[in-house]
């Protein structure tokens, strides 16, 4: 940050020695649920604390302030239509020193250098209060500062960034994304997901990642998020190809015949090509950081190489037997023909046959 005078630096400590008890109240008057003379008792205790910060920058001639910890909290009540706070914050443009500030931080980042202890006061503030922009790039350089152990973010403002990241991801396929940390006893009690517009996150994983640097849980955000793309492309916009239809397929199996999932979770399309998704994301992002592989040899190479191998094959596992996918799709098709309306893309290939029964266009049975 700026270099500071002698009034200016006293002002910020002073500033920053008032945000404890600040802090206490904003979130007070900020709840819904705190209405009448409740609310306005904090609103008034504010008030006063306020017009007592504002005597003392006046009394002293103070004619700018810093990034601090005080007008942060007191930015956070700048839409509370509280007169006192509203012409503090305007007297020193306290939107714009946020901004400068931000500006300052995202120069230091782009030189991939250490924030200094101002700085990450300023964007810990805005993260925790989504008031990040170029979110890719703060997200970039804190998570390569967590995986490198260079980065200081405290655990709360990661975890904020983290699913802001997520949702942002998101929104390259989805309009109204949702991500949730949760416990990995929670994750076991959620109903699958349906990956139309949710990503949970595990807590574990998350707090591994952050104290140690594990990435699993990026890995399986990247995999989610390829269940995201899958469903907005296959069943909200129907685009077909040879891909997605064989998608299609293990799908309708799946919900159909009971165990398919578990007995074949490395052999389904859409899992398969999720994971291929995963990986090859998450070299870009290593890329992107500076992140090496010991003795430079990519682990993920020849999981890759397995992974193009069994998207070829068609083989599945049906109570024990081997079985080709097309030929059980045969028969499940031919007990629920509804399917032929919720995924037009198999009308490609099959059509309502003789005795209104589902057959394979052009081939009536597959020998």
């Amino acid at each position: 940050m700026a270099q500071m005078n002698d009034k200016e630096r006293y002002i910020y400590g002073y500033l920053n020695s008032k945000s404890t008890t600040l802090s206490f109240y904003v979130p007070k008057i900020l709840d819904s649920s705190i209405v009448g003379r409740e609310k306005q008792a904090y609103i008034k205790r504010v008030c006063v604390l306020v017009e007592d910060i504002k005597g003392i920058i006046d009394a002293l001639g103070v004619q700018s302030v810093p990034v601090n910890g005080f007008f942060n909290e007191l930015y956070l009540l700048r839409n509370a239509n509280i007169p006192v706070i509203d012409e503090l914050l305007a007297s020193y443009n306290y939107a714009q020193v946020l901004q400068s500030g931000y500006v300052e931080i995202l120069r230091s980042m782009s030189l991939r250098n250490n924030l200094d202890a101002d700085q990450k006061m300023c964007a810990e503030f805005l993260i925790e209060n989504h008031l990040v922009e170029n979110e890719t790039e703060v997200f970039e350089y804190f998570i390569s500062g967590i995986l490198l152990k260079t980065s200081e973010l405290s655990y709360d403002a990661f975890c904020v960034l983290l699913t802001d990241y997520v949702k942002l991801r998101m929104k390259e396929y989805i309009a109204n994304p949702k991500c949730y940390i949760v416990s990995s006893s929670e994750l076991k009690n959620i109903k699958e997901a349906t990956f139309k517009d949710i990503i949970y996150l595990s807590r574990e994983g998350v707090q591994k990642l952050y104290h140690t640097g594990t990435y699993k849980v990026l890995k399986d955000m990247l995999h989610d998020l390829a269940h995201v793309k899958q469903y907005q492309e296959i069943v909200v916009d129907k685009k077909s190809g040879k891909g997605n239809v064989r998608q299609i397929k293990d799908s309708i199996i799946t919900d159909t015949i009971p165990n398919y999932h578990e007995n074949n979770n490395e052999r389904l399309s859409y899992e398969i090509e999720a994971e291929v998704f995963a990986i090859n994301e998450l070299l870009v992002l290593f890329d992107k950081f500076g992140i090496t592989f010991k003795y430079g040899k990519n682990p993920y190479y020849q999981t890759l190489l397995d992974l193009v191998k069994a998207a070829s094959s068609g083989e599945r596992i049906i109570e024990g037997r081997a079985e080709d996918i097309d030929d059980v799709f045969d028969y499940t098709i031919m007990h629920h023909p509804d399917y032929l309306i919720v995924y037009p893309q198999l009308q490609e290939e099959y059509e309502i046959g003789y005795a209104n029964l589902v057959v394979r266009k052009n081939l009536g049975r597959k020998d």
